[in-house]
């Protein structure tokens, strides 16, 4: 059995570009009943908006409301810079709520994809042994002082639920990138990831749940390149379809 659900956790303070979401995906087999979250937001916990005390906060109440172990719970955050809704853990728990109603009988399947067009490691080994990080505020070495780049995971892991009438339920799906492209009005976003969940949840019509991978040194590519348009949406929109080839 599972069910997915999404609520909307964008603060509306400022511009905004595109929503953040919470996403939920409740899984049941026998009397063990698992959860997982996957927000929209830079972490959970030590940086960022979302406190602390949010996971004790709300894996308390998914017991005592779900009877979901604590151990049996995965959060993710997407690693995105966007700002989220001071009510974010009420939403969470909203989402999760929602994901426990739409549960129903599915049929389970994994698969990896590929995606090599979208990221690049900010980790430069240089000759005299030194590493240098490439971001847009700092000077870079010359190009003979550089030895190597660190390296890059394209593949995108990938589970799908689909009801037994074949359509989808959810799609998971795990890929290594960090989400700092933004957009050109600068407004409020999830980012590269939240586009291409959208992308998938639009042609599928199902719930896409991203899973950060080893993604902080992987910085989209061209980062460095400021004499273009940095927009984070196609690429989001390439690591989108990549996702659905692979579902």
């Amino acid at each position: 059995m599972a069910g997915a659900a999404k609520v909307d956790i964008t603060d509306e303070r400022g511009p905004v570009n595109d929503r953040l979401h919470v996403r939920a995906l409740v899984f049941k087999s026998g009397n063990i009943t698992t959860a997982l979250v996957s927000i929209d937001a830079v972490a959970i916990g030590g940086i960022g908006r979302i406190k602390n005390d949010f996971l004790p906060n709300v894996r308390a109440i998914l017991k005592k409301e779900f009877g979901i172990a604590p151990a049996h719970t995965l959060f993710n955050a997407s690693h995105c810079h966007g700002l989220v809704h001071p009510e974010i853990e009420a939403r969470t728990v909203q989402a999760v709520r929602q994901a426990v109603k739409n549960m129903l009988p599915v049929k389970a399947g994994a698969g990896v994809g590929r995606e090599t067009r979208i990221m690049e490691n900010r980790r430069l080994h240089l000759r005299n042994g030194r590493e240098v990080d490439v971001r847009r505020a700092y000077s870079l070495p010359p190009d003979n002082q550089v030895a190597s780049v660190g390296p890059v995971d394209p593949d995108i892991g990938v589970l799908r639920l689909d009801r037994l009438d074949g359509k989808p339920v959810a799609v998971v799906y795990n890929f290594a990138c960090h989400p700092i492209q933004n957009v050109p009005g600068r407004g409020n976003t999830a980012d590269i990831t939240g586009f291409s969940s959208k992308t998938i949840e639009e042609n599928l019509g199902c719930i896409a749940l991203f899973v950060q991978g080893a993604g902080g040194d992987i910085n989209p590519i061209s980062y460095k390149d400021v004499n273009h348009l940095l927009s984070a949406e196609p690429l989001g929109l390439m690591l989108g379809l990549s996702t659905l080839r692979a579902a």
